[in-house]
């Protein structure tokens, strides 16, 4: 690109049609066919989101400023693409193991997807999935955040939505403050289970020989573990689950109580 003046007039003036559309009086509404809505685009309808757009194009004018020329593409530092980049592979390595995956209009009125899993007796679970979910006062997290993901239970009343975080290095190495305060206000509110998933928790996950570095939390020395074996007498392996291994264990569970009472088990010693 020679010159990047025109691109950001373009931006411009899509940012303010967008802004300034009558359905943004309605917040019901993500779009509608005077500002985002394209009739050869009906069948995408899930997937189309204003509110998105409009997030996209602000964070670019933001950068405007700063924009410096390279000689190539590869000369592009990718260190902060690496939260959407691990959002997508999040999103793929969940919809592999799925029988069932279809964008869809949530319950809650928001674009997502629908997807089902079968454990191995062949029992069926069906959950509702939202991405970039702002959490509010009016979901009782006293303090705000935007989770990448929450899964939203259909049928099992007694499981709670899952705020899922995908935790990329690049973004979240100096805001461990931040993250603690934001994850501990989605815990306390009650609504919610909260779950984090780093790139290696993603990444490994189904490869034919998985390479994880990590120490899995349960063999930690300053947990009370006997507990803990006691508990799973039968499911030891849980011991080298990954986070995204145990999180694919609690959405085809039937007794989440178990894990529940897990959670009350193992304590610090």
């Amino acid at each position: 690109m020679r010159d990047e003046k025109p691109l950001f007039e373009v931006l411009d003036v899509a940012l303010e049609k967008l802004n300034s559309c009558q359905c943004e009086k309605q917040y019901e509404k993500d779009g509608c066919y005077k500002c985002i809505y394209a009739y050869k685009n009906n069948f995408d309808r899930p997937l189309i989101s204003k509110r998105k757009a409009i997030e996209v194009i602000q964070n670019i004018l933001t950068a405007r400023e700063n924009i410096k020329k390279v000689e190539s593409v590869s000369d592009v530092n990718s260190d902060s693409l690496s939260e959407s980049v691990l959002e997508e592979l999040f999103m793929v390595k969940l919809k592999n193991i799925c029988s069932n995956w279809k964008p869809i209009i949530t319950s809650r009125g928001h674009s997502g997807y629908l997807f089902e899993i079968i454990d191995k007796d062949n029992n069926k679970y069906t959950y509702e999935i939202e991405q970039q979910v702002e959490l509010t006062q009016e979901e009782n997290v006293q303090v705000y955040s935007k989770a990448d993901f929450v899964i939203y239970p259909i049928k099992n009343k007694d499981m709670k939505p899952i705020a899922i975080f995908t935790d990329g290095f690049a973004f979240h190495e100096d805001r461990v403050d931040i993250d603690s305060s934001q994850r501990m206000a989605i815990v306390k509110s009650s609504n919610y289970l909260v779950w984090s998933l780093t790139w290696e928790d993603i990444n490994e996950y189904d490869k034919k020989k998985s390479d994880y570095k990590y120490e899995n939390y349960f063999n930690e020395k300053h947990l009370n573990i006997k507990q803990f074996r006691k508990l799973y007498k039968e499911n030891k392996e849980f011991l080298q689950y990954s986070n995204m291994e145990l999180l694919l264990e609690l959405l085809t569970s039937n007794n989440i109580n178990i894990w529940n009472l897990s959670s009350t088990k193992i304590k610090l010693k």
